[in-house]
């Protein structure tokens, strides 16, 4: 039986591709003229699915920290561009 992390990183992985995919094809004025931070946030939640499903597969924990690292790069720099874009 796989661990519960695994299940949960299947999980964050189709939303952050779900997220993704609705802010890159939706029409409309809902995300803005600029749409790279909340692209940033969908890759955001898609690395951190990855890393779920490589904890719960026993990758190591290198790779896991790397990619949580990566995730909140991203994660921090879409919430200061948006932010910077609502202050304009």
């Amino acid at each position: 039986m796989k661990d519960f992390a695994f299940y949960l990183g299947i999980g964050f992985t189709l939303l952050g591709l779900a997220y993704t995919a609705v802010v890159l094809f939706m029409r409309g004025a809902t995300f803005g003229t600029e749409r790279r931070p909340y692209v940033f946030n969908g890759v955001a939640l898609i690395l951190l699915g990855i890393s779920l499903l490589a904890r719960g597969l026993g990758v190591g924990n290198w790779v896991i920290y790397l990619l949580w690292a990566m995730a909140a790069y991203l994660a921090i720099r879409a919430s200061r561009e948006i932010l910077a874009s609502r202050r304009r």
